[in-house]
């Protein structure tokens, strides 16, 4: 899972970078953008990255939170199969009125 995690965050990381180069473009260039009438196609550029930015959030905080719900489960889960595995293997386990 750990793999998992680190690997979508790589990517993550990868179209972060990609959406702050944008703007950066943009805003070191301001003139030109405004004069050439780019805002259009910035913010087209920026919200296609920010969107595959998310999605790939999305991603990895459903794999962190599977990652939770297993460390959760993992010990109650445990629990009850042993309790049932004691219960079942004999009879003298089990108090009678």
């Amino acid at each position: 899972m750990a793999h998992w995690i680190v690997r979508i965050r790589k990517e993550r990381v990868a179209v972060a970078d990609e959406r702050v180069h944008i703007v950066s473009a943009m805003l070191q260039d301001i003139k030109i953008t405004k004069l050439m009438n780019y805002e259009d196609e910035f913010e087209r550029r920026v919200q296609d990255a920010r969107r595959r930015e998310m999605k790939l959030v999305r991603k990895e905080q459903f794999v962190w939170g599977l990652t939770l719900v297993i460390r959760v489960f993992t010990p109650v889960v445990a629990s009850f199969a042993t309790f049932v595995t004691y219960v079942l293997v004999s009879e003298d386990n089990i108090m009678t009125g």
